[in-house]
């Protein structure tokens, strides 16, 4: 029996292949995390005062951070966006065409950091600033006129093959993860489902199958996610 989230995409922290839609042809690139949140959008206090545990005892401290970590994670899969920020890297296997437009994984966007070509004769450096139009808000970046007009013409066979497009860059939510920065949806979502955990510790009780995660909290997701 299925509990009805098998769908949920974690956000990779081990180089995962993904779809990248744009104008023009699909791109399959490969997307990972390379960073951590130093914060998680909700405090370990509330967290503990949420489970009804007293805030001055420590014992399961670190089952609660645990649990915390795992929701939040857990919520971005749902929503397919990062709530803290991270850093990411992006890697195509081909030069994108003209005004094609590279939908970045995992938004809102916050900058778009490094561009690297990987060459057989060596890399080529971008610059973020002068070779893109990056669109912040869609989470959205190409390269412009400028760059192709100037640019020598790169052929598949002087890429140096898989991987050879990578972008470096930041997205999330919230800067330092937290609140206000993080929507209170998002924030009660993470609480349901970490209290949800610690008074279910496993998947099935009294032969029967658990509903993994609480409706009320997937109710809450479903406000802030992104469809595609």
């Amino acid at each position: 029996m299925s509990s009805g989230n098998d769908n949920v995409a974690i956000i990779p922290e081990v180089p995962t292949a993904i779809r990248i839609l744009s104008n023009g042809p699909i791109y399959f690139g490969t997307v990972v995390r390379n960073s951590q949140p130093s914060n998680e959008p909700v405090a370990l206090t509330t967290a503990k005062t949420h489970c009804r545990i007293d805030v001055t005892n420590t014992d399961e401290d670190a089952l609660i951070t645990l649990m915390m970590k795992a929701a939040r994670k857990f919520c971005e899969g749902i929503l397919r966006r990062a709530i803290v920020a991270s850093t990411f890297t992006l890697t195509l296997d081909l030069i994108p065409n003209y005004n094609q437009e590279i939908v970045l994984p995992y938004p809102p966007l916050i900058s778009l950091d490094t561009a690297t070509i990987h060459l057989k004769t060596g890399d080529q450096t971008l610059d973020p600033d002068v070779d893109f139009d990056v669109d912040l808000e869609n989470g959205k970046v190409k390269l412009n006129r400028e760059w192709y007009n100037h640019s020598p013409d790169l052929t598949p066979d002087l890429l140096k093959g898989f991987g050879a497009f990578e972008l470096n860059y930041t997205a999330g939510m919230a800067v330092d993860g937290r609140n206000p920065d993080v929507d209170e949806t998002i924030q009660l979502a993470i609480l349901m489902i970490v209290g949800h955990w610690y008074d279910h510790r496993d998947s099935i009780t009294e032969n029967r199958w658990m509903t993994e995660v609480p409706q009320g909290a997937m109710a809450l997701l479903q406000q802030n996610r992104i469809f595609f």
